[in-house]
């Protein structure tokens, strides 16, 4: 990454269509967890898989993350739920959250086959929505 531009947070601010979030976020991967998490002590995330368990009403049901990243909303909330999955449309983050050793699929989220038979609730930290599916 010597080579590189480091990316910024002000690049994030800067994106303006989706396909710019989707250059952002590709040549971001491999680096945002130590550029961006690490560098700025980002831990929204941790509090949102902490306040997402203490208002979990399925605690046994599968939880997807969608906009997974890298997987850090999947870690905490591995712990404590069975079955856990990610999904992210970025193909590099999906390749450091399978690096990372979580379950991950790429794909657009709201055209996931299956999912509302098969997924309890989603969270999504990036804005922090929980859904529980009626049930």
């Amino acid at each position: 990454m010597s080579d590189m531009k480091k990316i910024t947070l002000e690049d994030a601010y800067a994106v303006e269509t989706p396909d710019d979030s989707v250059k952002l976020y590709k040549d971001w991967a491999g680096s945002y967890d130590e550029d961006f998490i690490a560098a700025t002590g980002y831990v929204a995330f941790q509090r949102a898989a902490k306040f997402f368990l203490a208002q979990d009403g399925r605690p046994d049901g599968p939880v997807l993350d969608v906009g997974c990243g890298s997987g850090l909303m999947c870690a905490p909330l591995v712990e404590k739920r069975a079955l856990v999955a990610g999904v992210d449309f970025n193909q590099e983050a999906c390749m450091d959250a399978k690096a990372n050793g979580f379950a991950i699929v790429r794909g657009d989220a709201f055209e996931l086959p299956g999912a509302s038979e098969s997924i309890d609730e989603i969270v999504w930290c990036q804005f922090f929505y929980q859904h529980s599916v009626a049930g």
